[in-house]
């Protein structure tokens, strides 16, 4: 999800004060039911977690440490519509697709 992945940079680079960030495993699932994107990746050695709403355009992003696996940063986003989402470049899965 590109528009996701440009938010995630954006965020890293304002708070780690750099020009560029790379961003780790990149993981994206979309919720059907709840119109909605939830996520991670690693930056700077810190987990980005996520839940982007697409009707409204708005998400939270949360950055935890890795080795304290406290929570240091919290952001609310505003971002322009996104266009279309490509079913097949998404992840779905349904809530327990695996109870075993």
């Amino acid at each position: 999800m590109p528009s996701v992945l440009t938010i995630l940079g954006q965020i890293g680079k304002v708070l780690f004060q750099k020009e560029a960030v790379s961003l780790l495993n990149p993981t994206m699932f979309k919720v059907k039911t709840f119109n909605m994107l939830h996520g991670s990746c690693v930056i700077e050695n810190k987990l980005v977690a996520f839940v982007y709403l697409m009707n409204i355009h708005k998400g939270v992003f949360s950055i935890s440490n890795l080795e304290t696996l406290k929570m240091e940063h919290c952001s609310r986003v505003s971002a322009l519509p996104i266009a279309s989402l490509d079913d097949d470049g998404m992840y779905q899965e349904p809530w327990n697709a695996n109870p075993n």
